[in-house]
Formats: structure tokens, sequence, C-alpha cells
């Protein structure tokens, strides 16, 4: 083991006692040939972890062990502490850094590994360097210190670097040379350092910025999560509202189909009924003359929607007047071996027989007058057919609701609307089959609509 003893006097720090401007070159150089290197001595170390580097308890007793700086006895270390601190402060001279502090006699606190007993010492500068020394007794076999125990310096560090090796093997070592040469080059590392501090501190204020945005994100996405299953449960909810309903329509789609096999048959019932009464007619009469009652239906029958485009007018019972008379009209030319080859001509011929508006505002339908004031002479018409239905005493209330569904009264409630058909159904089965035959269509279409917007 070799071992370098130091004075300890009173001497002042002299520049001489450093290094020249080449040495210091050199031996900077030394201390930063790597990365890594130049990352430890940038880099701040605890005493705590400088205690764990250099004596983790494993220590092989055939490694060399360089020693520096030496001290007669374990109470001479005590003065000694002070004393190279003060060298060191006498080091730095007019410097810009400073001594700020460094351990104390009484916080010195005694150590030992396998191989002996050590003690650890910080010096504490103003730009945030520092530099420790580990100190131990020569004696192998001691477990502690004892008073009079000369103490030997083995490990030295600038910050995170080691740099035993510029100062062990050299005889002559003073406290003077130690506190010049180490302070040379704490000043020379003095702008990395800080250069490199700042960078980390930057580093560090971006992470914890980078910390705080990555938690503020996770409790919105967590917000996110919660917002989409309550979502979920919204749309399972109305998913569950829209099967139902759409179960509903399908049921009234059902009762409407079988409305109209029933209505079907109704009007083949009717129909038979009257060929039969026909048939009766004819074997008590003869032959009777060509009905075109059926033809003269068929050429009149448009949606009320359609005839209310035609005419302007919405209510139906108007609408049926101006029917009946179109309808009539239509009738007696086909008697007389007139043609028409759809609704649209029909009625296009039959317009032009309506008189102008008379200055009373309304339309008088049928035929017009001539120049003479005089009605004009009109075919003999057929006698009325068996069974002719009576003149209508009036619109009936099974009538009146009819017209209200058709003109869109019950449009907003398909509840409503549902019970008033039910409830007029019988009696226009019954007295206007065709009409009964209007709100049934009416009421699919309104219902397919209602289907389509769910």
């Amino acid at each position: 083991m070799k071992k370098i003893r130091i004075l300890i006097g009173e001497l002042g720090v002299a520049p001489s006692d450093g290094y020249t401007a080449q040495e210091l070159y050199e031996a900077y150089g030394s201390l930063v040939r790597t990365q890594e290197q130049e990352n430890l001595l940038c880099q701040p170390m605890s005493l705590h972890e400088f205690n764990e580097h250099y004596n983790p308890g494993v220590i092989n007793c055939t490694s060399i062990i360089q020693e520096a700086i030496s001290f007669k006895s374990y109470a001479a270390l005590k003065r000694g502490i002070q004393n190279l601190g003060k060298k060191m402060s006498e080091a730095l001279g007019n410097s810009e850094i400073t001594l700020v502090g460094h351990t104390k006699p009484e916080e010195l606190k005694p150590r030992k590994n396998k191989l002996f007993a050590y003690v650890a010492v910080q010096y504490d500068f103003s730009d945030g360097q520092s530099v420790k020394v580990l100190f131990h007794s020569p004696n192998g076999e001691a477990r502690s210190f004892d008073v009079e125990d000369e103490l030997v310096s083995y490990a030295h560090t600038l910050n995170g670097r080691d740099v035993t090796h510029l100062f062990a093997d050299r005889e002559g070592l003073t406290t003077q040379k130690f506190s010049m040469k180490m302070m040379q080059l704490l000043e020379k590392n003095h702008d990395k350092f800080v250069a490199r501090q700042k960078t980390n501190e930057e580093n560090q204020a971006a992470l914890e910025a980078q910390t705080a945005a990555n938690e503020d994100l996770a409790l919105k996405v967590e917000a996110l999560d919660t917002e989409i299953k309550m979502k979920q449960l919204e749309n399972d909810g109305l998913l569950e509202a829209v099967n139902t309903m759409q179960g509903q329509i399908e049921e009234k789609q059902v009762s409407i189909a079988n409305l109209n096999d029933q209505i079907a048959m109704a009007k083949s019932e009717r129909e038979a009924q009257m060929k039969a009464k026909t048939d009766e007619a004819e074997k008590a009469t003869g032959p009777a003359a060509p009905d075109f009652s059926q033809q003269a239906n068929e050429l009149t029958t448009v949606s009320s929607g359609t005839f209310s485009g035609l005419t302007g007018i919405k209510d139906y019972s108007e609408q049926q007047s101006i029917t009946q008379g179109w309808r009539d009209w239509v009738l007696q030319e086909l008697t007389t071996g007139k043609t028409f080859s759809n609704w649209q001509d029909a009625w296009t011929q039959f317009e032009s027989t309506l008189p102008e508006d008379d200055g009373t505002g309304e339309d008088v339908p049928g035929p017009s007058a001539d120049d003479t004031g005089n009605e004009p002479d009109l075919p003999n018409a057929e006698p009325d057919l068996p069974n002719a239905e009576p003149e209508s005493e009036g619109p009936t209330a099974a009538v009146e609701t009819a017209n209200a569904i058709l003109a869109g009264e019950y449009d907003d409630d398909p509840k409503e609307l549902e019970r008033e058909f039910e409830h007029i159904m019988d009696e226009l089965e019954e007295k206007d089959p065709d009409l009964l035959e209007k709100v049934s269509d009416y009421y699919t279409e309104l219902l397919s609509k209602l289907a389509t917007v769910g």
C-alpha cells in the first residue's frame, strides 16, 4: 500500500503551489477523456453516495490504495478539516466562487468495512460544486478509530469524478499544494458545471411539466371514459326504445293490413250485392241500358291531396260536392258515347264547362248557360239505377272525423288518430267505403313516415 504524507503547516497558499497552465490543461483533460467521465465531473454527488460508492463493504484486500493527505491522529484530523477548508478559500483568492460549508468535526461519523475503519469529509462551494475526501487508518486490523490513530486520505472526488490519481504518488504534497491544485480544477470546471446544472434544471422542469400534463391528460381520459360509458348506457336505452317502437309499428302495420283486407272484402260483397240486384232488375224489366257508373267512378276517383291541388279546397265535404258534380257529368258524357283517356282528361274537359267567376268569389260547378240566358239542352239522363243511394242529409260525425284525419289534425298524436280511426271504421265501412279507403291509405302513409323518422 503506497502512502504519501503531506505536511500540515500554517503557510499561506501561493501560485507556485498549483499547476502551470500546461499542467492544468493536461490534468483537466485527463478528467474528461470520455463523455461518461465528463458527466461525472459535472454531476453533484451526496456524501452518502460517496460513501456507498467507495466503501460498499467488499473491498478486495489486494487492491492498491492511493493515499495523499496524512494526519498524525484522529484529534489532528478534526483540526485539519478546518485548516484544509481555510487553505481552499485562500486558493480561490478573488474568485467569484467561495467555500460555503464543510463537514464539522462533530458531524464526523466513522464507519467500517471488511478492510479498515474510515471517515468521509465534504467541502461545498457557492456554484454547487463539492470536494470529498475519505480518510482511513493504515492499520489494516483496525475496526474503529483511537484518538492516537494516524489517518491518511485515500479517495478524493471533484463532484462525481474521482481525481485521486492527480494527487497520489507525489512525495512532499502539502495542504497548500492540494488546495491550490484542487481549486484550479474546480474553477476550470465552473462554466461547464453551471451550464450542465442549468440544462439539468430545465430538463427537470420540463419533465415535471410533462408529468403534470400527463397526469392532467390521464384525468381527462378517465373523464372521457366515464362519459363514453354514460353515452353507451343512453344509447342502449334509446336502442331499446327504438326496438319497442319498431315492434309497435309492425303490429300496427299488421292491423292495417287486416283492416285493408276487411275493406276489400266488404267492397267485394257490396259489388256482389249490387250485381245480384242488377241481375234481378234485368230479369224483371229486360236488359238494362249499359251501366257506365263504375267507369265514371274510376275516372273521378283521385286522392284528397290531389283534388286539393286541383281546386284549392281542402275540406272533404266541399271536395265531395264538386266530385259528385264531376262524376255526374262524366257519367252523362259516357252515356252519349264519349270516351276519356284518363282522369286528367276527364277533369280538363269538365273544368272547361264550369262557368267563370261571377264576381261573388264562388265558382258554380255544372254546365254554363248560353248567350240567351237559357240552360243548354242536355241529353236525356239515364233513369235512376236500382238501389241508388239516397241523398245525404249532411256529414255524419264519422265523416267529420274522417275529414279531420285527412286534414292532418291528428298527425301529432298517432295514438289518438288510431283510436278515432277504429271508432269510425264500422260506420264508414257501411255508409262510405270509398272514404274509409282514403282514410286507411292516409293512416298507412303516416305510419310509414313515422317508422322512417324513428
